[in-house]
């Protein structure tokens, strides 16, 4: 079988453009354009609701109940289960922006969101040791880091 004379990526551009260029000749001048986007790689999913390790959560079913019993109310009206999802999301983005991130010399890896204002604290090997908003902020955060 003879191979064409374009690359995948290539041919996925110039796929793209055909598309483009229908739509923009069908269509009246008041009507937006909607076209699908093609990529040759994965689009990344959004960091907001990405949960990586659904398995791992706190250390333990009563762990986990008694950090939600404690923190829950923060987080406005969620369940066990939504505030255990919003943990690991947490821990599951990738740090950086507005997600500061330190690993302790225990090797706790400690998080603090910048723009929910959650501080979030788990083992190298992913569990959930405590998931709340202090009442210092970041302020918290940094002392945490330095433990």
């Amino acid at each position: 079988m003879q191979q064409g004379r374009f690359s995948f990526s290539a041919r996925v551009v110039i796929g793209s453009l055909c598309l483009c260029l229908a739509l923009t000749a069908c269509r009246s001048t008041n009507e937006p354009v909607v076209a699908p986007i093609t990529t040759a790689s994965p689009i990344a999913p959004s960091p907001v609701s990405t949960v990586k390790h659904a398995d791992i959560g706190f250390a333990s079913r009563q762990k986990w109940l008694d950090h939600f019993d404690k923190h829950g109310r923060e987080f406005g009206n969620v369940t066990a289960e939504e505030y255990l999802r919003q943990a690991q999301t947490l821990r599951d983005r990738t740090a950086g922006g507005d997600l500061l991130e330190s690993v302790r010399r225990d090797r706790t890896v400690t998080r603090f969101d910048q723009q929910s204002g959650a501080f979030l604290a788990f083992n190298d090997d992913l569990t959930i040791r405590t998931y709340f908003k202090p009442n210092d902020g970041a302020n918290y955060f940094w002392r945490q880091s330095k433990r």
